[in-house]
C-alpha cells in the first residue's frame, strides 16, 4: 500500500515484499495479543481477495484527483481492513457455516 500513487519499481517492490512479509509473520509470530491474532486469521483471507481491487480503485482516484500521499495509504488500508471483516462477517462466515452443516448433512447417507 505504500506504493500505491508511485510508479512501479520492478526490483524495489520485490525488495519490499521479501522483507516486509517475513517481518510480519515474525511479528505475528510474537504477538502477545491473542485477539488481534484471531481477528488476522479470520481476515486474513478477506484481505487477500479485496485488497487488489480495492488498491486499483484507490489508484485510479490517486490519479484522478492528483490526491497527495500519506493520505490515500492510510485510508486504502483502512478500507481493506474494513471491508475483509464485513465479508467475513457477513459473507465468508455465514458460508462457511451453511457448507459445514450441508457436508455434515450430505456424509451419513454417503458412508
Amino acid at each position: 500500500m505504500l506504493l500505491l500513487c508511485a510508479p512501479p519499481s520492478g526490483a524495489g517492490d520485490l525488495a519490499i515484499i521479501a522483507v516486509a512479509s517475513p517481518v510480519l509473520v515474525a511479528v505475528a509470530i510474537q504477538a502477545k495479543r491473542p485477539l488481534l491474532a484471531r481477528f488476522g486469521a479470520k481476515t486474513s483471507y478477506a484481505i487477500y481477495a479485496i485488497h487488489v481491487p480495492v488498491l486499483l480503485i484507490a489508484k485510479f482516484v490517486c490519479e484522478r484527483e492528483h490526491v497527495p500521499l500519506p493520505a490515500p495509504i492510510l485510508a486504502t488500508a483502512v478500507a481493506v481492513v474494513v471491508l475483509a471483516y464485513l465479508a467475513n462477517r457477513f459473507y465468508d462466515g455465514p458460508a462457511r457455516a451453511w457448507l459445514s452443516t450441508v457436508t455434515l448433512a450430505a456424509a451419513p447417507g454417503q458412508a
